[in-house]
């Protein structure tokens, strides 16, 4: 901290210096991080070059306030140049947990090319007792690197805690250079693991958390494949290093079962006229070599058979792909479905508010207002119970005296709506009645 202290730029004119918004005592600032409240006072952080008017490698600047008016500078509480942040304390969150206030901050690192663009980043943590003086994680980085689809862009986390979890996000970039957010979860700030884009299809995917449970049951159907998958071909591989070794066996097999033949049919001419070895001593050592051979044949055929599982399983994770495909397309529909329907509304109103002058519409005047323009433009429904629905909304509308629609207007659609009903009903009672006898 001495050495931050003596290479501070020093101030020669304090004229311009700003009396009620935050100020750093000298250098550059930028980002505000970390705001939070500890023992008695609002802390803020901001990004900070103490050493010059311009950019530069990134420390935490920090001040507090008991009345978020008055400000007091405190000494810096991250400064850069330790193993897991040399080149820079980026942008990050404070937050209190167990009585003391936790700083999460990005460590940026440059590989020393002259490059300014070819960068890595890692996520770090320090803790403070006095809110005044940090000590960084010992075991930093507590996230020590992006995904395998990211770019080096993985930076400024935003912690918060929401049922008995611990939620962060980082901006990042994929591989196709699209921004994203990564959403991670813990339970001490230490352990991080991602939420739900965990090395699957859901990596470089971006859709709403609304459906998340559903598509992560593909997701794991989709993990669980692979890994069936990586297991067979595992077991393919060792198999095929063993027949490679049983072919040069059986090989040999061959080759010992024509020495024994030709040496039996020399045995009658050894020149000594006696036998070294009997004919059934060589048929059993033959017998030997043939259940070598039985057993080779055997891992050939296992092989085989593991093969048709490894088919089996490509086709159904192709099966679990193309799932995961339609789900994907039934979600586009209905967001389109969605946005149309908003677009519908937004008109309704601009139309109530040009045509009638209407600027505050009811909730029960926007219900019936839109069951209306059903029947104007003969949207009609098939279904009974909307059909009821749409009865119910016009005459809640009738009922209400403070109403902006013509009574003559909601009449005439309740007897439109009341009609519906009717032929919903008969048209329902003939199906099911069936033909004539």
């Amino acid at each position: 901290m001495q050495e931050v202290e003596s290479k501070k730029i020093k101030l020669n004119n304090t004229r311009y210096r700003l009396g009620y918004h935050i100020m750093a005592p000298s250098g550059w600032i930028n980002d505000p991080n970390g705001f939070c409240y500890f023992q008695g006072y609002y802390h803020i952080f901001y990004q900070h070059y103490p050493n010059d008017s311009k950019w530069g490698p990134m420390h935490w600047g920090h001040a507090r306030s008991k009345d978020l008016v008055h400000w007091e500078s405190l000494p810096i509480a991250l400064t850069p140049g330790d193993k897991e942040d040399e080149d820079g304390c980026f942008s990050g969150s404070a937050v209190v947990y167990n009585g003391k206030m936790y700083l999460i901050y990005t460590g940026h690192h440059y590989y020393g090319d002259g490059d300014s663009d070819h960068f890595w980043q890692n996520q770090n943590l320090a803790i403070s007792e006095d809110g005044i003086h940090f000590e960084k994680y010992e075991n930093n980085p507590i996230i020590s690197q992006a995904p395998e689809d990211n770019t080096q862009h993985f930076r400024d986390p935003k912690v918060w805690y929401n049922n008995g979890k611990w939620y962060l996000i980082l901006g990042s970039q994929n591989k196709q250079e699209l921004g994203r957010v990564l959403l991670y979860k813990s339970d001490n700030l230490i352990d991080w693991i991602l939420a739900f884009y965990e090395q699957g299809i859901l990596n470089n995917k971006t859709l709403p958390f609304e459906n998340v449970a559903e598509i992560k049951k593909y997701n794991d159907q989709f993990n669980a494949l692979k890994n069936e998958l990586a297991d067979v071909e595992e077991n393919i591989r060792a198999k095929q290093a063993v027949l490679k070794i049983t072919d040069q066996a059986l090989t040999e097999v061959d080759l010992a079962e024509k020495q024994i033949d030709t040496f039996k049919q020399a045995l009658s001419k050894n020149l000594f006229g006696k036998t070294v070895l009997k004919p059934d001593d060589l048929d059993r050592f033959k017998s030997v070599l043939g259940t070598m051979k039985k057993a080779t044949l055997q891992s050939q055929h296992e092989t085989e058979e593991l093969k048709q599982t490894l088919g089996q399983v490509k086709a159904q994770l192709a099966d679990v792909q193309a799932d995961y495909q339609n789900l994907k397309e039934t979600h586009q529909v209905l967001q389109q479905r969605q946005r149309d329907q908003q677009q519908l509304d937004y008109a309704m109103r601009d139309m109530l508010k040009n045509d009638y002058g209407v600027d505050k519409l009811s909730h029960t005047d926007v219900e019936a207002r839109y069951v209306l323009y059903k029947l104007d433009h003969e949207e009609l429904t098939k279904n009974k119970k909307v059909a009821q629905s749409w009865l119910k909304t016009l005459t809640t509308a009738r009922a209400d005296p403070d109403t902006k629609i013509a009574p003559t207007r909601l009449d005439h659609g309740i007897e439109q709506v009341k009609a519906l009903i009717h032929r919903i009903i008969e048209l329902t009672r003939d199906i099911f009645k069936g033909p004539s006898l």
